[in-house]
């Protein structure tokens, strides 16, 4: 059985190496570690750093070592953080210890939640009904973030022979999903919550279209519904049942439906 920890390279680099290793296998009983190979912004608290006691990692970067020739024709290009840039691969030293006999490794990767290259690549980002971009999440649907995904997950597995690799958001994400102080103002229910993450990019769309399927007509409800939404004078839920009646909620409105089922 794998028995691991989600771990930052930033905490190896402080700890130590040998530190970690041994507080995962003799203190926490474990036999692996899962290192962030991929990561987003946030604020951490460091309880245990001998250097600082809070850290904000940059957005959006990734903690190995890329493999030039695995990037050269894509559109969509990774940011080495300065931690590892500066402070050395840990990836690769942890690799080398399981080959002595240290701990299975295992690469937590984050996929598609990047507000970084949301912001340069907003092409690629996930949109709403009204075509308003949702920097945070790349869209699964686009190429160039399909191609992103899928170079960060062979670029790692084939250069750093992990055993075992973790996907992180790797499709749609939802709307209310905690970025920077976020404000909405009228009280948004489930089901607002649900209908303003749906995308409907042109990648969607196109995609959705080649399957048969009529996005436009979904866009057009769902757009109706969000605009009658900010209209309220106080919240009120259209679909008591939902989320728990799942996708059957939208059984009456036969092209929505359609295009949630093939989301």
């Amino acid at each position: 059985m794998q028995l691991s920890m989600w771990t930052y390279p930033w905490d190896v680099q402080d700890l130590g190496l040998e530190m970690v290793e041994r507080d995962l296998f003799e203190r926490a009983g474990l036999n692996m570690i899962s290192l962030a190979t991929s990561y987003h912004a946030g604020r951490f608290l460091q309880p245990r750093s001998p250097r600082r006691k809070a850290y904000f990692p940059e957005d959006g970067t990734i903690y190995f070592k890329p493999t030039t020739a695995r990037w050269a024709d894509l559109v969509i290009q990774p940011k080495v953080a300065d931690v590892i840039t500066e402070g050395g691969d840990v990836l690769a030293e942890l690799v080398q210890r399981r080959e002595a006999g240290g701990l299975q490794v295992s690469c937590w990767t984050v996929c598609l939640h990047n507000t970084r290259l949301g912001m340069l690549y907003p092409q690629a980002v996930t949109r709403n009904a009204f075509g308003d971009p949702n920097y945070y999440n790349l869209c699964p649907s686009h190429p160039d973030a399909r191609a992103y995904v899928r170079a960060l997950a062979a670029d790692i597995t084939h250069t750093y022979k992990p055993d075992r690799i973790e996907l992180e958001s790797p499709s749609f994400m939802g709307f209310a999903h905690e970025y920077h102080h976020e404000k909405d103002g009228v009280g948004l229910t489930p089901e607002d919550d649900f209908l303003l993450s749906l995308c409907f990019c042109p990648s969607c769309l196109a995609r959705a279209a080649r399957a048969g399927i009529e996005g436009e007509a979904a866009r057009e409800l769902v757009k109706q519904w969000i605009a009658e939404a900010c209209e309220r004078a106080v919240p009120e839920r259209r679909f008591p049942e939902f989320p728990a009646s799942g996708l059957d909620t939208f059984l009456p409105w036969p092209q929505l439906h359609a295009y949630l089922l093939w989301r």
